[in-house]
């Protein structure tokens, strides 16, 4: 009866250890998006990231990325040229979007990640909701073009983008 106790005890330690260190493929990462005002759904790719999730404890996760602004597509490269030109995103003096998280919150059993979300020259609080299945990371959230003048609308609510990033695991 000690065998089996020591023996779950050291599986639950191993499995416990495992899962405290995710690994992520982040050559397969999707970052995809959607934006509300022309009703158009793009990604984005060259992903970089630095994520720690702490699963004993997950108001310790840590989540630092960013991504090549100049890789974003639509569909329609005529418009993917435009985006990245200083008209929008400026890639040239501004190649890349960035986040670094600043608190976490879990309520109501959802991961919640703040951090500075860096656009151009703008960097702002933002919101994410983070969650862990199917093998992969998802963040999901909302951010608003005209906070990072990216592209302002006399309606705000036609330069909101729904984001979500999908980050398998290894």
């Amino acid at each position: 009866m000690k065998n089996l106790f020591l023996s779950i005890f050291i599986l639950c330690n191993v499995c416990f250890t495992y899962a405290q260190n995710l690994k992520f493929n982040l050559q397969k990462a999707e970052v995809g998006f959607y934006f509300h005002g022309d009703k158009v759904n793009g990604s984005l790719s060259g992903l970089t990231a630095d994520i720690q999730i702490n699963l004993s404890d997950l108001t310790q996760t840590k989540v630092k990325g960013a991504v090549d602004v100049t890789t974003i597509k639509t569909g329609i490269s005529m418009r993917d040229k435009h985006l990245i030109s200083s008209d929008f995103f400026d890639a040239k003096a501004h190649p890349k979007m960035t986040f670094v998280s600043k608190a976490i919150e879990v309520k109501d059993d959802i991961l919640y990640i703040e951090g500075l979300l860096t656009i151009k020259a703008t960097t702002r609080k933002e919101t994410f909701q983070l969650s862990i299945k199917d093998g992969e990371i998802v963040f999901t959230g909302r951010i608003n073009t005209a906070d990072y003048d990216v592209m302002t609308k006399k309606n705000r609510a036609k330069t909101e983008v729904d984001i979500t990033i999908n980050i398998p695991t290894v």
